[in-house]
């Protein structure tokens, strides 16, 4: 006979029976997100100060039967050039009863040790803990807000280790791409 102490299981026979039973109704939070859009991302320094305005592309979309929201950003300077792609991954955790969420900056090492997060009224309010280029610990608060069929806004601020302040690190603008309604391309 094994003992379970000495194996762990990162997938209970618990979580696979709630899978079967279909996904939770929470996972229609990130429903907003879903589709194309243009917007605009305006990047500040610590003082408050404008460093860099341009242009993003967000797509998301569901994975089959509504469980994840993968998105996808790329981001241009005003002359085209493109500058960052990043990809996100979302899923509902009930046992948590939050989103928890990945991301990766291509070509870049993984950021976030923990990202996460839940809806709250009319936004969806996330954190994240990281790590910057000098090796600090970087607190991260996200959300979006000012949602819309059409529309959303997005905001990040940071706080950096040892520091008691929360800086505005970069707002987003997003416009739906031809104001269409949304269709999942997994069930199109």
């Amino acid at each position: 006979m094994t003992n379970t102490d000495d194996h762990p299981q990162l997938i209970t026979p618990e979580s696979v029976a709630a899978y079967v039973e279909g996904p939770p109704a929470e996972c229609d939070q990130f429903d907003f997100l879903i589709g194309e859009w243009d917007a605009e991302t305006t990047r500040y320094g610590p003082d408050g100060s404008i460093l860099l305005q341009h242009h993003t592309d967000w797509v998301a979309r569901h994975l089959p039967d509504k469980r994840m929201v993968v998105d996808e950003t790329a981001a241009y300077l005003p002359d085209g050039t493109e500058i960052a792609r990043i990809a996100t991954l979302r899923t509902w955790v009930p046992v948590r009863e939050r989103w928890e969420m990945t991301f990766l900056v291509a070509h870049e090492a993984p950021i976030a040790s923990s990202f996460h997060g839940r809806r709250v009224g009319d936004e969806m309010i996330l954190q994240a803990l990281a790590e910057d280029t000098a090796g600090r610990r970087v607190e991260a608060r996200v959300r979006f807000h000012a949602i819309t069929h059409d529309s959303f806004k997005w905001e990040q601020r940071l706080r950096v280790e040892g520091r008691s302040e929360w800086i505005r690190d970069v707002t987003i603008d997003a416009r739906r791409r031809g104001n269409k309604t949304p269709v999942d391309p997994m069930r199109a």
